[in-house]
């Protein structure tokens, strides 16, 4: 039996040598850390492994890093269980195998390696060689987060925040955003500051968000600077400060994000915390309508339609607000309608002009609909229609608009003198 022992000892260590560092230059420590290996032990098996697996004074060699993390993980090293399961996930060193990384990494999550847990958590929610189960992917990432691993931190906000697959939980959500917001990570701190914003999960409070957004926006986080500059230019939680407002948007609108841009342009429209500068307002409409920010897009069409910080021009005016359209903004639809209508900037259709305005209509603007009411009163472009006026009339009123208001209690006083003989 001893003689057998011995056999598969030497036979071990000379396929060793001569598959995985047979003519390498490797340091001494590495070399006694081979000589453990070849004895079985897990620890030495798993160090060369990382060694091989990370270039770590041998030449990089994924498929040598698993043949070593597969003798450890034999031994249930489950770090080397967890790193064998990663290299069959991502098919590194060995060819990609789902069920087989699963396994390993199930048996190094089962003994507590919060990023094993992780990463079966990741299996189930998005259904990786398992059927999709965001409550079992959550069974997962608690123990995980619970151990302070990030990643599984933040999956767990996500998922509560948004409901993903599982009951939605405002109150789980803010308390993980806030585990990870006191580490320093400003996605997070961007996150509580609108839960305080908006109350979601925790008491409302503008004074808090403040101060994560404050911590979010200094590390360079765009959407915390925007929400900062909003906090500062409507005093949520700050003083109202329009040339605060100004420092945050223009440091995220600087970076491309489009709603900071928007909201820049509108300080420089109406002159708060800068000059007035309808040039700079139009310019940044302009920039960020090419993106497809439709009330960008919307103003900036105002903007060619009157000349305001930029040449007169009226097709362009009618492309933007044809674009604007498309995407609902009942302003544009009713701004495109009466430029169809009076034929500026385009052919003259009154067609297109009554298709525009209903669909403003229809979307809840109230001039629109008061004004279409009018037009089926006394037959202005389409057919007269007093059933279909007084739809819209009354649509008009009850948001309290005082022309509808008057003209509707004209038609019943019409009406109760009709019936009255």
């Amino acid at each position: 039996m001893i003689v057998k022992s011995y056999i598969i000892y030497v036979l071990s260590c000379i396929r060793g040598i001569d598959l995985l560092y047979r003519g390498e230059e490797i340091s001494l420590e590495l070399k006694r850390a081979f000589d453990k290996a070849f004895l079985n032990d897990a620890l030495s098996q798993l160090k060369i492994a990382n060694c091989y697996y990370n270039g770590a004074g041998v030449r990089r060699d994924f498929e040598k890093a698993v043949y070593w993390y597969t003798l450890a993980a034999k031994q249930d090293n489950v770090s080397a269980q967890f790193h064998l399961g990663m290299c069959y996930k991502n098919g590194e060193g060995v060819s990609q195998n789902l069920p087989k990384a699963y396994a390993y990494l199930k048996k190094a999550a089962i003994a507590g390696h919060a990023s094993a847990q992780y990463n079966l958590g990741n299996f189930y929610e998005y259904g990786l060689g398992v059927k999709k189960d965001s409550y079992t992917a959550v069974k997962w990432y608690k123990p995980s987060a619970r151990q302070g691993y990030v990643d599984a931190q933040f999956k767990l906000a996500e998922l509560y925040n948004k409901g993903n697959g599982i009951q939605k939980d405002e109150v789980m959500a803010a308390y993980w955003f806030a585990q990870l917001a006191n580490k320093g990570d400003c996605d997070a701190q961007c996150n509580l500051g609108d839960c305080f914003r908006v109350g979601h999960g925790v008491e409302k409070d503008y004074k808090k968000a403040v101060y994560w957004y404050s911590k979010s926006a200094k590390q360079n986080k765009l959407d915390a600077q925007f929400a900062l500059g909003e906090c500062y230019e409507f005093g949520m939680g700050v003083e109202q400060d329009y040339k605060g407002a100004v420092y945050w948007y223009t440091k995220a609108a600087r970076e491309g994000y489009l709603d900071a841009q928007f909201a820049l342009a509108m300080c420089y429209f109406f002159g708060r915390g800068v000059n007035l500068d309808y040039t700079n307002a139009a310019e940044l409409f302009l920039k960020a309508a090419r993106q497809k920010h439709v009330a960008a897009q919307c103003n900036v069409a105002y903007c060619f339609q009157h000349g305001v910080g930029v040449p007169k021009n009226l097709a362009e005016a009618a492309r933007w607000y044809h674009e604007a359209s498309k995407s609902g903004d009942y302003m544009a639809q009713y701004n495109l309608s009466y430029l169809y209508e009076n034929g500026l900037g385009v052919t003259k259709n009154i067609q297109k002009a009554i298709d525009w305005i209903k669909k403003s209509a229809e979307n809840g603007y109230i001039e629109a609909q008061f004004k279409l009411g009018c037009q089926f009163l006394n037959g202005i472009g389409v057919e007269k229609d007093i059933n279909t006026a007084r739809k819209w009339i009354t649509t008009a009123a009850s948001k309290k608009h005082p022309e509808a208001l008057e003209l509707l209690k004209q038609l019943r006083l019409t009406q109760a003198k009709k019936e009255n003989g």
